[in-house]
């Protein structure tokens, strides 16, 4: 459908219309491009309902693509849907005027596309944005601050304090090459060799750089393009870089950076707020394994047969660090291996995420106590999802919850600290949240609603969950959604997307460290290239000390004494 069918948007009356004129008389060019369209359609239709994975959401977001969860994008759909059920009425009150019928919906049309707003664009980026770029100063050559002017040899030229700036991009190969060719003699007596000294650019005798292997974890780990994709671009560049080196190269700076990925962990244990959530992946080891796996008949319950890559985000202060675990175990239980290197003496943490049970710790070190707390996104999302159906109710809740958004919005931009942002909470989003309680449960109690309907199922998982979901009401520090995690899982997802799968555990856990280095630099405005680059460079030497080695203090570490020479 992708190539040759394209979605068109035809009323009932429209297709009522196109039909009967099939039958009475002979199409247009565009009629019969319309007629073609609907019929590609539902073959299509037809083959994608034969496929095993096919569901009713999945086909609404391959047809209409995906729902746009702003309120205010939903409050101006769900009123033109109501304009054009009002316009669809009215048709079939006055079937035989079908002329005027078309007019009108050209109107309604017109008029919906002039009130749409305009996105604003980004515009043009500054010259300080460019600075991995190589930055040049030109001079003037034969003119000077407080020369004369050589136009009217009165005046004196004064030096202006912005310089002119011209920005020129080149497109490179992401690794580059350069060839030395260099002369040796050879005596034919003694046989004593003499070479050309290389110059000094040409560094160490070793055929790849320490940034060779960084560029490649991060196109890998960071931006999800798999080693034969970056085969087939070097390859087209003529600077051949084949798969199997790439993940040569990774695989042998692995052992170096996970000392780092372990003393990260540690310092995520000493975190205030933890988010987590998880998402599946693919091990092709554990498959096989367990397709080889006799079926056990005494076991009791269900053997677990999935895999994930859990995300675990702690934030302490202003300093965040994500984590990624891949492997056969949950949130919970990765999140619960996280807190067991908490020290002693700590008493209470803040945990976020969704309302699934897998998603908290069973165990915890003594003394540590967890307020949990549960995803407002999570809650809002299913109003959005069922807003066609119940769009009165619907937008009654996601007006509301804006408010508090809102509120939390300016209290990001106001910098409050935790005990500020909570009296702000207090003040101006507990009555609305009250009064939210109330509306929702009135709902239910009074039977203004089907419980059993899909808006009652919606709030049966709010009112559920409520003391968790308002936890920012009552917590210092709570947070309102875990969204913040769910961006970090981003990375594993667009890992899967792109790659399917890892080929074995040893494989995932290189991942996840490349990725959990990668974007606790990104969250912490460190460069994540000179970080694993300068990491590479150290290679063993990170194992003697990997507390010097974090993301905010490498730089001190990365002296010539503490690294291999280059």
């Amino acid at each position: 459908m992708a190539s040759k069918t394209h979605r068109i948007d035809m009323t009932d009356a429209e297709i009522d219309a196109l039909l009967e004129k099939a039958a009475t008389s002979p199409l247009s060019a565009e009629e019969v491009e319309k007629l073609r369209q609907l019929v590609g359609t539902l073959k299509w239709l037809t083959v994608e309902l034969r496929k095993k994975g096919a569901s009713i959401k999945r086909l609404q977001r391959m047809l209409f693509g995906a729902k746009n969860e702003k309120t205010r994008d939903l409050q101006k759909t769900l009123s033109q849907a109501g304009k054009a059920a009002e316009l669809l009425a009215k048709r079939n009150a006055n079937s035989d005027e079908s002329g005027s019928d078309g007019e009108a919906s050209q109107a309604d049309e017109d008029s919906a596309s002039s009130s749409e707003e305009k996105s604003k664009g980004h515009g043009r980026r500054g010259v300080d944005q460019y600075a991995g770029a190589d930055h040049e100063h030109v001079p003037h050559p034969t003119l000077k601050h407080k020369s004369s002017c050589p136009k009217c040899s009165k005046g004196k030229l004064a030096l202006q304090k912005r310089p002119k700036v011209l920005v020129r991009l080149v497109g490179k190969a992401p690794v580059q090459g350069k060839v030395w060719t260099y002369d040796w003699l050879r005596c034919n007596t003694c046989g004593a060799i003499f070479t050309a000294p290389l110059p000094e650019a040409a560094g160490p005798p070793e055929k790849f750089d320490e940034s060779v292997t960084s560029t490649i974890g991060l196109l890998r780990y960071g931006f999800g393009m798999p080693f034969n994709r970056l085969e087939a671009l070097q390859e087209n560049v003529q600077i051949p870089l084949p798969a199997s080196t790439q993940w040569d190269l990774i695989n042998r700076s692995a052992p170096h950076l996970e000392p780092v990925f372990l003393e990260l962990i540690k310092e995520a244990a000493a975190g205030e707020v933890f988010y987590n959530d998880d998402t599946t992946m693919r091990i092709l080891e554990l498959i096989a394994a367990r397709k080889k796996k006799p079926p056990d008949k005494n076991a009791k319950g269900k053997e677990r047969t999935g895999t994930f890559t859990t995300g675990v985000l702690s934030t302490l202060g202003e300093r965040r660090i994500v984590l990624y675990l891949t492997g056969q175990n949950h949130a919970g239980e990765n999140i619960q291996e996280v807190l067991a290197q908490c020290a002693p003496g700590r008493r209470t943490i803040i945990q976020m995420s969704d309302g699934l049970s897998r998603n908290e710790p069973e165990h915890l070190p003594d003394g540590l106590a967890i307020i949990h707390a549960n995803c407002m996104a999570h809650g809002r999302r299913k109003y959005v999802e069922i807003a066609d159906s119940f769009p009165d109710q619907c937008l009654h809740v996601l007006v509301e919850l804006e408010k508090i958004y809102k509120y939390d919005g300016k209290c990001r931009k106001g910098k409050m600290n935790p005990d500020e942002r909570l009296a702000y909470h207090q003040e101006k989003s507990r009555p609305i949240m009250d009064d939210l309680e109330a509306w929702l449960r009135k709902q239910i109690g009074d039977k203004l609603v089907e419980p059993n309907s899909t808006f009652g199922e919606a709030t049966e998982y709010m009112l559920k969950r409520w003391d968790k979901l308002t936890r920012f009401l009552t917590v210092a520090g709570a947070p309102i959604d875990n969204n913040i995690c769910e961006r970090a899982l981003k990375r594993a997802i667009q890992h899967r997307k792109n790659s399917l799968f890892y080929k074995t555990l040893h494989g995932a856990r290189v991942g996840d460290i490349y990725m959990s280095l990668i974007h606790t630099c990104e969250l912490n405005e460190i460069n994540p290239f000179d970080y694993l680059t300068q990491l590479v460079r150290a290679g063993e030497h990170i194992a003697e000390d990997p507390r010097r080695w974090m993301p905010w203090n490498y730089e001190s570490a990365a002296t010539p004494a503490a690294t291999k020479s280059p």
